[in-house]
């Protein structure tokens, strides 16, 4: 973290077992791979960079 960089604030939390979180995470693989047949590969320009 960089020291001139504003923190993010958590606005929302999901509490969840193991195996529903893997299959909420299948189901989102899932979706975006039928948004980038639909519309094109979703690039990440560099994974190690904030997301705010």
């Amino acid at each position: 973290m960089q020291p001139q960089q504003p923190r993010a604030k958590v606005l929302s939390r999901i509490i969840t077992n193991p195996k529903h979180m893997k299959r909420l995470l299948l189901a989102i693989q899932e979706n975006l791979a039928k948004y980038e047949q639909k519309f094109g590969p979703v690039e990440i320009i560099d994974p190690g960079t904030p997301v705010h």
